[in-house]
């Protein structure tokens, strides 16, 4: 669904990187999860165009900065898997962020929606 409603691709694909790690912090309140089933719930949300390496690269990102910790579980008949999850300090700077952003969506909105209504009423 990169190119909804007449966007173009690369405006989209930009955006996501600029929330990337955000996204995938956001994914994990509440529920652990390894690389390929986030990024799966990330798709079936409607965020098709984020591919998994950016998604990976996120996860061990925010692993680095101890933002997440992961367990690899051995599965029977497959891979082992490695799950992430929040740690206090993923949880917190989660909530900071998610504050910080609605902040930045306001601030955005304020000035897209009225240049629209000043286009619309020219």
């Amino acid at each position: 669904m990169g190119g909804e409603r007449g966007q173009p691709q690369g405006e989209r694909s930009q955006w996501l990187r600029g929330v990337t790690e955000l996204l995938v912090l956001g994914a994990l309140v509440g529920d652990r999860s390894y690389g390929y089933e986030l990024v799966e719930r990330l798709t079936a949300a409607g965020l098709d165009d984020l591919n998994e390496a950016t998604v990976y690269s996120a996860l061990r990102r925010l692993e680095s900065a101890g933002l997440l910790a992961s367990v690899v579980v051995a599965v029977t008949g497959g891979p082992a898997r490695r799950y992430y999850e929040l740690t206090p300090l993923g949880r917190r700077r989660h909530r900071d962020a998610v504050e910080r952003w609605h902040d930045f969506v306001g601030t955005v909105e304020s000035i897209v929606g009225r240049a629209v209504g000043e286009e619309r009423s020219a």
